[in-house]
């Protein structure tokens, strides 16, 4: 054999050999293509909002060897959203600022639209005293915006605060003069009838008894009873009650009031003396006597006692 014939045969050889590497290098970078895409191992991945949409919720479902998981789009807070999409066959997520905030997985495309509610206790009553309040709302949590009691002007004029309608935005009000029967108390126009309250509890610095304070805020004259009830400590429920008594005038439980006037009376310290006790002034317990306001008959205190 000559020396081309041998020439040619190693040329052919070294080209079949590098036929073969290029090859192999090519088969190799498919099946990393592969192993990449998903394609190889069987990974998918899909998106029921077509890919990174913060405006609609969507679910991922991401499949690997037959077994698959399921992401779904979900607020992190008030104003943030929990993005989940997919990256080629692989699910990825990121958490994105809501600018309008986020609502059910997705953040809103613009504010929602702001509504008003406004409520008066007494619906404009003048004999009762109320308190007008207008709340906003634009997301989830209301936020009150006002808030107004009614409130006398001075003995016969009572200012009244009310709203326009169930969705004002804000509080009216109109000074009004109650009638000639009346008088103006605690914000209400008081008449014909007794408005009993109980108007304080205390202990009286080197004194061995308790001092209350009773009014009647109506017209007419009244009696009635008054009872205080002792508490061990500041939880003032019934497991923790250690002594009460009925608050005296002289020798009589009856207590008289005058129209549009209080009185101050001693009562009993509880035989038990812890070093804290809660004391609750209840005027009329019994309700024998008709009134204006039964919600101010009550009031409480706590009152510090040396040990006996």
């Amino acid at each position: 054999m000559n020396d081309v014939a041998v020439k040619k045969r190693k040329f052919h050889s070294t080209l079949a050999g590098l036929a073969g590497a290029l090859l192999m290098i090519f088969a190799g970078v498919i099946l990393l293509y592969a192993n990449a895409t998903g394609l190889a191992t069987g990974t998918a991945c899909t998106d029921t909002d077509g890919g990174d949409d913060i405006f609609t919720q969507g679910t991922t479902t991401q499949t690997t060897g037959g077994q698959g998981t399921v992401r779904t789009d979900s607020c992190n807070g008030k104003n943030h959203v929990t993005e989940f999409y997919c990256d080629g066959n692989v699910r990825r997520y990121k958490v994105l600022v809501c600018e309008f905030g986020c609502t059910e997985g997705a953040c809103r495309k613009e504010a929602p639209p702001t509504t008003f509610t406004c409520t008066d206790t007494d619906a404009e009553d003048a004999t009762k005293q109320g308190k007008a309040t207008v709340m906003k709302q634009q997301y989830a949590t209301p936020v009150k915006v006002e808030d107004r009691t009614d409130l006398c002007k001075d003995d016969k004029t009572l200012i009244e605060f009310s709203c326009a309608s169930p969705t004002a935005s804000f509080i009216t009000n109109v000074t009004q003069p109650c009638a000639a029967s009346e008088k103006c108390r605690r914000g209400a126009c008081i008449g014909s009838v007794p408005d009993l309250r109980a108007a304080s509890v205390q202990l009286l610095p080197g004194k061995n008894f308790a001092n209350v304070t009773i009014c009647n805020d109506g017209t007419p004259n009244a009696a009635t009873t008054a009872l205080v009830v002792y508490y061990e400590g500041a939880d003032m429920t019934p497991p923790h009650i250690i002594d009460a008594f009925f608050v005296h005038a002289g020798d009589d439980a009856i207590i008289g009031l005058r129209g549009d006037s209080c009185r101050s009376l001693p009562a009993f310290l509880p035989r038990a003396r812890p070093s804290l006790i809660s004391a609750a002034l209840i005027v009329d317990p019994l309700q024998k006597v008709t009134e204006i306001d039964e919600d101010n008959n009550y009031v409480a205190g706590t009152i510090s006692l040396p040990s006996s």
